[in-house]
């Protein structure tokens, strides 16, 4: 029975405090999930060492989505949610035991589906048993099967059909952490419960700010009884008259300075390739995530609401609030282009399109074209289109598009995409690498492919020659669309039911990551054969998978032309080569050379480190679209 429950617990840089969650979880059941929200400390390193499943969910302000993802990945019948502050005791696991026990084989419509569980709040090593804190039950117990939601709202409760039980030991909460924690969180806490207040029209004047602190320092320290917890309790009821007062503080800034829902900076996007969800769809959507985090709206013009898929694909923490609009730009006649546009666009103080070669009037009040693909098909600026963009500002992917377009009289701004904390963070010296060559790029054949038929053959031919990569196994992962199906069967039928050849398709995020982690090297092909001087829109334009593999400690081979040649240095970080002679070679010598693979993998995750961390990227687009330069 012990192993009928899974435990549910979310993260986010927990590092502190997860051993003892989950040693204290495993009382009760070894079925444990963690559902990790991007940390970027060492929360899910020192989770795999206790071997738990691990998930990794968007970063969010607040926990309920992350409960929900939680409980639908479990596969028991009973799932209890923990949270990573808080530890489960010992008579607590048998109560629990012994409830779920006596529920077996009971008639289910008049029986108890869920559990609420005291809780014994911890602060400075004293439980609180006044100032409203005990108490203080939880619905923590649930029957899966009469689960309905988790409200996506903070410190809601969940909506479970049937009847709730009561539980008598307690879950113990350690619910502050040092004092720091306790600021961070109150700043996190109460500016999402100031957004409410801001939706439901809450006035806030002089005497609020007092009337909301004096209130609640009476009703936690005198009506409550908080000062018979001594010291403690005091300060507790202090702190939390502090934090309602912020929260009234924030409500006055938001209802002041421009942040309401009216008033804020209203953004919009165009991309024909949204579905594509590429590195490039994962780049446009991460410059509107950090115009998000500075409370703009965020509006997509698009016919479906892709944020399910966005989410699954991507790990992007506003994705949430953007908003989905009817797709104006499907249309293709002037006239309707430039009238409709023209009223729609004027509401908006930001407008970014992602160039598929056509152009049109905006009547938004700045205007950016971001250009992925150094295809001069798209940049024809005759003179009706230099008309219509005489107020755009063009934003590259690299410093290799941004130089093809100033070949074609195009200035632009480079911003570079980020790469995920996860990544950059982990520690590639503890990870042991297996005998794999990994490629990852999306299955299909046109434009700039990812050369994978070449790929598979060069794979074949080197293990054939070379003894040292007999065992070596070829994994291709990437996206795959139904138009793409003739191709990637191709693909299946020239590696010839090779078991070393192993192809996945529309893998996870957690899946991609763990490959990039247990990858010896990394092969990308893009461009190959290509002269980029003659097609430049055949090569890698940027190459953001390279990125991935380097800061996981892949060694990284790719062919040198295009955006790739701006991130490797031959010999230093990655390898560069021309033809498959060289690639052999350098595969050869990199092989016998252990110290040699040791400096590499930690030169190129330094250099991701240090130009490819999400602040950078944040800075970089704070300063060119929020704060440009004068004249920018």
């Amino acid at each position: 029975m012990k192993n009928q429950i899974s435990i549910i617990i979310h993260s986010r840089n927990s590092e502190k405090d997860i051993e003892e969650a989950i040693k204290s979880a495993q009382f009760l059941s070894k079925n444990i999930i963690l559902v990790d929200m991007e940390s970027g400390d060492r929360t899910v390193e020192l989770a795999k060492e206790l071997t738990v499943q691990i998930f990794t969910f968007p970063k969010k302000r607040y926990v309920e989505p992350a409960r929900e993802f939680g409980i639908n990945k479990s596969t028991t019948d009973w799932v209890f949610i923990l949270d990573a502050d808080e530890r489960i005791t010992k008579k607590l696991a048998k109560e629990i035991t012994d409830s779920v026990e006596e529920r077996s084989g009971k008639t289910e419509s008049v029986d108890i589906t869920h559990f609420k569980i005291p809780r014994k709040n911890i602060f400075i090593d004293r439980w609180l048993k006044h100032g409203g804190w005990w108490p203080d039950y939880q619905i923590r117990l649930i029957n899966k099967k009469y689960f309905k939601n988790w409200p996506r709202e903070i410190h809601s409760t969940p909506t479970i059909a049937g009847k709730c039980g009561i539980l008598e030991n307690s879950l113990v909460h350690y619910f502050h952490g040092d004092f720091e924690q306790m600021v961070n969180k109150t700043v996190i806490f109460e500016d999402i419960e100031s957004d409410l207040l801001l939706k439901a029209k809450k006035p806030v004047k002089t005497l609020t700010f007092f009337r909301k602190f004096f209130g609640e320092l009476y009703r936690r320290l005198i009506k409550n009884f908080g000062w018979f917890d001594g010291t403690v309790g005091v300060i507790e009821s202090i702190y939390q008259a502090f934090s309602k007062t912020i929260t009234y503080l924030f409500l006055y800034e938001k209802s002041t300075k421009g942040r309401s829902t009216s008033d804020r900076k209203k953004i919009g996007l165009y991309n024909p390739f949204l579905d594509t969800l590429g590195g490039g769809e994962k780049h446009i959507l991460s410059i509107l995530e950090v115009l998000a985090e500075k409370g703009f709206e965020i509006n997509v013009f698009w016919n479906k609401d892709l944020s399910s898929e966005i989410k699954n694909r991507f790990s992007l923490q506003f994705i949430d609030k953007f908003n989905f609009l009817p797709n104006i730009f499907k249309k293709k006649t002037l006239a309707f282009l430039t009238l409709k546009t023209l009223r729609i666009l004027r509401t908006f103080d930001y407008f970014f399109y992602v160039t598929d070669g056509s152009y049109f009037f905006s009547s938004a009040k700045k205007n950016f074209v971001f250009t992925m693909v150094p295809d001069k098909k798209l940049y024809n600026l005759n003179l009706l289109n230099r008309l219509k963009l005489w107020h755009w500002q063009f934003i590259s992917n690299s410093t290799f598009t941004q130089k093809w377009l100033k070949k074609w009289g195009i200035n632009s701004q480079t911003i570079y995409p980020y790469i995920d904390d996860r990544l950059i963070k982990s520690d590639i010296n503890k990870v042991v690498k297996q005998p794999i060559i990994l490629s990852v790029g999306r299955f299909f054949s046109h434009l700039h492919s990812k050369r994978q038929a070449v790929l598979v053959n060069l794979f074949k031919k080197l293990k054939q020659q070379n003894s040292l990569f007999k065992e070596f196994k070829l994994i291709m992962a990437g996206g795959l669309k139904k138009e793409d199906e003739e191709y990637f069967n191709q693909l299946k039928s020239l590696a010839k039911n090779d078991s070393s050849i192993i192809f996945k398709t529309n893998v996870s995020l957690d899946e991609l990551y763990k490959l990039y982690e247990l990858s010896t090297y990394f092969w990308h092909f893009t461009g190959l054969g290509t002269d980029e001087k003659t097609h430049p829109e055949q090569v890698e334009h940027f190459g953001i998978a390279p990125l991935e593999a380097m800061a996981s400690g892949c060694l990284t081979f790719c062919y040198n032309a295009g955006g790739p040649k701006e991130i490797i240095k031959d010999g230093n970080n990655g390898f560069l080569f021309n033809d498959e002679k060289e690639l052999f070679t350098k595969m050869q010598a990199i092989i016998i050379n252990k110290n040699r693979q040791l400096i590499i993998r930690k030169n190129a995750n330094d250099y991701i480190r240090e130009n490819f961390s999400y602040q950078v990227f944040r800075d970089r687009v704070r300063k060119l679209i929020i704060d440009p330069p004068a004249g920018g």
